[in-house]
C-alpha cells in the first residue's frame, strides 16, 4: 500500500465496522490522534504516526520521552511490515527510579518472551518486531484483537485490581475520552467531505472571517499609500521586513487596528485627511468580505470585539510577563483594547502569565472540568514551542495546580523547575505561547485543540531577543502548534525566513523622500527555499551591499563555504599541506613541473 491517508481511512473503518456490528468488539477502544497539529486530522491521519506510518494502541499510558504508546502497533508502509513496539524510557538519569516498575511489568509480566536486558545502555529506545506483512493487516488484528489483546487485558486488569501497579504507565483507555476523541475524528471526515479544505469548518461564530488577504491604508501617520496584497487560503505566513525606521511597525500597527476595530491614536491622524483603511478578508462563509474604514468612524467606535474569529497581536515589548492578572470576564487584557494594548503602546505591555492562567482556569469546578479537557493540548503546545521541555506535570492541590516543568539539556539529565525557577528568556516564550492560547481560547471557547484555533496573530520583531537558532525552531514551532492562524510579522533577521512555509508572502517596506513609505512584494522574485542567510541578506529582502567584515584585510581569502565544518576541513587540509610542503619539498615539486614543460 502506498498510501497513508488511504491505510487510516481502511484501519478507521475495520475498527469501526468491528464495533458496530460483531457483540464481541462493541467495547473496543482505540487511541486516535488527539490534536490536528501540523494539519495532520486535516490531511486524513486519523492515528499516531509520522510520514508512512501508522501507530494503534488498545491501552492509554506513553513513552515520557517521546509520547509515543508504551504499547503499540506500528504499520509501516514503507517496509510492508506491521511490527510490535514497546517504548522505554532512559535507564542512566534521576528518573530512572520511575521506570523500573514499568520494566519489571512488562519484561515479568506482559512480554516475558523478550529479552529486554541490552536495554540498560541504550538512549530513548523501544523493542520492535516484525509480526506480521501489511497486507495482510486485516487478518493479523482481528486475530491480534481477539488473542493477544485479551491476554494482556487480563493481566493489567488483575494488576489494577490488585493495586499492584503505582505507576499509570499501561491503563485501559478511558470511555469519556475514547468518545470524545472519535466524535472530533468523524467531525472531521464530514468536513473533508463537504469542502477540499478545512476553511468552512463551523464554530458557533461562524459568520466571521478568519484571515486577512488584502489590505490598504491611506493617510496613516507617516503612510501616504500602503498596498498589501495576493495573500492566497494557503498563505499562513506574511512576512514584513525593512531597515529600521522603514514604517514596518507603523504598517502592523495598521493592520492591528482594523482587524482589532480600535481607535485610532491621535499621533496618526493627518489633520488635512482622514486615515482610511481596506481589508479583504476571507475564512467564513462571507469570503472576499471587503471592509473599508475612515478615521474613527461610529463602527469602531461602537465595537465591542475585534472583526475576526480570532485575534491578538505583539509589539516589541512583550517579553515582560504581568504578574497580577486574573482572567475574568471583564478582564482589560482579554477586552478589545486589551488585545491592541502590546501592539500600539511604546511602554511595556506585559504578557498574561502562565502561571496566573492556570490558577485562573482550575479556580471553580466548571472551569477544572474545561481545563481537563484542555490540558493535553495545551501541554502539547508548550512542548513544541519552548526549547529544552520534555513535560509539564499538574499537580491539583486544594483551590489550584502546582506547576512542575521538565527540561532536558542536550543529552544530559532530566531537570525539574517550578515556574519561578525558569530563565527569563524560557518564561518569555513559554508566556508569549501561553498569551495567544489563553486569548483564542476566549474568543473560541468551543474548541478545546489549539491546533484548531483560526484568526491572525500579529507579531512585531518576531526574532526578537532570540539565539538564531531559536529564532528559525521558534517558525517551524508556531506552525505546526498553530497551523490554522495566519502571521503576520516583522523581522529584522534572515534566520526567520529559513523556516518560511510554503506560499509565504514576503514584503518589503522601504521609504525615501519623493514616494514616501511603499511595500514592494519579494517572495515572488525569489526562491527562498534555495536561498542561505548571506543571500538573503543581499537579496531585494534586506538589500544588502556587502556581507564581508568592514575591517578584513583587503589580502586575505575570503572564506565562502556554506558550512562551518567544510570551514573546519578545509584548515586541516591546508595544515598538513603546509606541514608536509618544507621549503625543500617546495623546490623540488616546481623543478618537477619545469621539467615538463620541457
Amino acid at each position: 500500500m502506498e498510501n497513508i491517508k488511504e491505510l487510516h481511512n481502511e484501519v478507521f473503518e475495520f475498527l469501526e465496522n468491528l464495533r458496530s456490528f460483531d457483540p464481541d468488539f462493541k467495547d473496543l477502544k482505540y487511541t486516535l490522534r488527539k490534536d490536528n497539529f501540523g494539519n495532520k486530522l486535516q490531511e486524513g491521519l486519523w492515528f499516531l504516526g509520522e510520514d508512512g506510518s501508522l501507530i494503534l494502541s488498545f491501552w492509554s499510558g506513553v513513552n515520557f520521552y517521546t509520547k509515543q504508546p508504551n504499547i503499540s502497533l506500528h504499520f509501516n508502509i514503507y517496509k510492508e511490515t506491521i511490527y510490535l513496539e514497546i517504548s522505554l524510557e532512559k535507564s542512566d538519569d534521576n528518573l530512572w527510579d520511575q521506570f523500573r516498575e514499568k520494566l519489571s511489568f512488562f519484561s515479568n509480566v506482559l512480554f516475558p518472551e523478550i529479552d529486554f536486558s541490552y536495554f540498560n545502555n541504550e538512549r530513548e529506545y523501544f523493542y520492535r518486531h516484525a509480526i506480521a506483512k501489511l497486507e495482510k493487516w486485516r487478518y493479523f488484528l482481528k486475530d491480534f484483537i481477539s488473542g493477544r489483546k485479551v491476554e494482556i487485558d487480563k493481566l493489567i486488569s488483575e494488576y489494577i485490581e490488585e493495586k499492584a501497579l503505582v505507576g499509570n504507565f499501561i491503563e485501559f483507555i478511558d470511555n469519556k475520552e475514547f468518545s470524545r476523541n472519535l466524535s472530533k475524528i468523524k467531525r472531521y471526515q464530514k468536513a473533508l467531505k463537504e469542502v477540499e479544505e478545512f476553511e468552512n469548518a463551523s464554530y458557533s461564530n461562524r459568520n466571521r472571517p478568519f484571515y486577512l488577504q488584502e489590505f490598504e491604508v491611506q493617510n496613516f501617520g507617516a503612510i501616504k499609500n500602503v498596498r498589501i496584497n495576493g495573500i492566497s487560503k494557503n498563505s499562513r505566513w506574511v512576512f514584513i521586513t525593512g531597515a529600521n525606521g522603514s514604517g514596518k511597525s507603523l504598517l502592523l500597527r495598521a493592520i492591528a487596528l482594523t482587524l482589532g476595530q480600535g481607535m485610532v491614536p491621535k499621533q496618526y491622524i493627518n489633520n488635512l485627511e482622514e486615515p482610511y483603511f481596506r481589508a479583504k478578508l476571507f475564512g467564513s462563509y462571507l469570503d472576499d468580505e471587503i471592509l473599508e474604514r475612515r478615521g474613527n468612524d461610529s463602527k469602531s467606535k461602537n465595537a465591542r470585539r475585534t472583526l475576526l474569529t480570532g485575534f491578538a497581536a505583539y509589539g516589541i515589548h512583550r517579553t515582560t510577563i504581568r504578574k497580577n492578572i486574573y482572567l475574568a470576564a471583564g478582564n482589560h487584557e482579554l477586552s478589545k483594547n486589551g488585545f491592541l494594548e502590546s501592539i500600539l503602546g511604546e511602554k511595556i505591555s506585559p504578557l498574561i502569565d502562565f502561571n496566573k492562567t492556570i490558577k485562573e482556569w482550575t479556580g471553580t469546578e466548571t472551569s477544572r472540568q474545561k481545563f481537563h479537557h484542555r490540558k493535553d493540548f495545551f501541554i502539547k503546545a508548550l512542548l513544541q514551542t519552548v526549547p529544552g521541555l520534555v513535560d509539564i506535570h499538574f499537580v491539583e492541590k486544594k483551590y489550584n495546580y502546582d506547576t512542575d516543568f521538565f527540561f532536558k539539556f542536550g543529552e544530559g539529565e532530566i531537570y525539574t523547575f517550578n515556574y519561578d525557577q525558569l530563565s527569563s528568556g524560557t518564561k518569555s516564550i513559554l508566556s508569549f505561547v501561553a498569551d495567544i492560547i489563553v486569548r483564542f481560547y476566549k474568543q473560541q471557547p468551543e474548541a478545546y485543540d489549539s491546533s484548531e484555533f483560526r484568526g491572525v496573530v500579529i507579531v512585531d520583531e518576531i526574532d526578537l531577543h532570540l539565539h538564531p537558532q531559536g529564532q528559525k525552531d521558534l517558525i517551524l514551532a508556531l506552525s505546526e502548534v498553530f497551523p490554522n492562524i495566519q502571521f503576520i510579522v516583522s523581522t529584522h533577521s534572515p534566520i526567520p525566513l529559513l523556516a518560511a512555509p510554503k506560499n509565504s508572502i514576503v514584503y518589503s517596506i522601504e521609504r525615501n523622500s519623493e514616494y514616501g513609505i511603499s511595500a514592494r512584494r519579494i517572495d515572488t522574485l525569489i526562491h527562498l527555499e534555495d536561498l542561505l542567510p548571506n543571500t538573503i541578506l543581499t537579496s531585494p529582502i534586506f538589500g544588502m551591499d556587502s556581507i564581508v567584515s568592514s575591517y578584513r584585510d583587503s589580502s586575505s581569502r575570503v572564506i565562502t563555504q556554506d558550512d562551518y565544518r567544510e570551514v573546519e576541513l578545509s584548515q586541516k587540509l591546508r595544515s598538513r599541506i603546509d606541514d608536509f610542503l618544507t621549503d625543500r619539498k617546495q623546490e623540488e615539486l616546481i623543478k618537477l613541473f619545469e621539467d615538463r614543460r620541457k
